[in-house]
């Protein structure tokens, strides 16, 4: 069943980084399949520790799968209205939790920042390289950075400390 499971987490990150990175959104059909198929997985899932757990992997049931959701609801909208990022990488976030249950939320938030961060700066590095007449031209390319590139990278990561034990 490990294998439905990376690939349903999978599928869903290249869908959302292939249309983010193309368009600059994430479609809305791509975040709600994502979400339902994370809270099938921990519904019809044998009962385990997690769908990524290295000794007992299964699901936590739908409760767990929701509340992990609705927790990720929560933290999005603060940080969406606070304009940290866009509706749809909230939503995009809220549907990769149900893949790790309510223990995996803050966490999965904090991987999430880091490879952000990491993304902006390494941004940020090469496009003030450019030397523009003498003088370093430092355009705001930052602000334009498809942040499902981070979420994605960082719930495959997650994902993978998780079924080697470096998580939980």
């Amino acid at each position: 069943m490990s294998l439905l499971h990376w690939a349903s987490l999978s599928a869903l990150v290249i869908a959302a980084c292939a249309a983010d990175v193309r368009t600059r959104r994430i479609p809305n059909a791509v975040v709600l399949g994502g979400l339902l198929v994370g809270l099938g997985l921990q519904a019809l899932t044998p009962q385990g520790s997690g769908l990524f757990a290295p000794h007992q992997p299964g699901g936590l049931g739908l409760p767990a799968g929701a509340q992990a959701a609705a927790l990720m609801l929560v933290i999005t909208l603060i940080a969406w209205r606070l304009r940290f990022f866009g509706a749809g990488d909230a939503k995009l976030l809220i549907a990769v939790s149900s893949f790790f249950g309510p223990a995996g939320v803050l966490p999965l938030c904090l991987a999430t920042l880091i490879v952000g961060g990491v993304q902006a700066l390494v941004t940020v590095h090469f496009t003030s390289n450019i030397l523009a007449g003498g003088r370093l031209a430092c355009e705001p390319a930052v602000a334009r950075l498809p942040y499902s590139v981070a979420i994605g990278s960082a719930s495959l990561v997650f994902a993978a400390a998780a079924t080697f034990g470096l998580w939980r």
